[in-house]
């Protein structure tokens, strides 16, 4: 099933991740949950990444999470 789903998704187009810098006072829960999970990174995206290990990410995730 995960090769017949990584073979689908071959032809998906992924948008690459972009930064993302909120202001002070802009939506301060979600800063704040970021915080607390302490995810610093999450705003800032990997300069370079591998296709096919995202596809693969992808094919393995359950249908439902897609």
């Amino acid at each position: 099933e995960h090769q017949r789903r990584f073979e689908a998704i071959k032809s998906w187009s992924f948008l690459k991740e972009r930064w993302v810098q909120l202001r002070e006072r802009e939506y301060t829960e979600f800063q704040e949950e970021i915080a607390r999970r302490q995810w610093n990174q999450l705003p800032r995206p990997m300069a370079k990444y591998d296709l096919k290990i995202v596809m693969e990410f992808y094919a393995n995730t359950k249908k439902n999470m897609i």
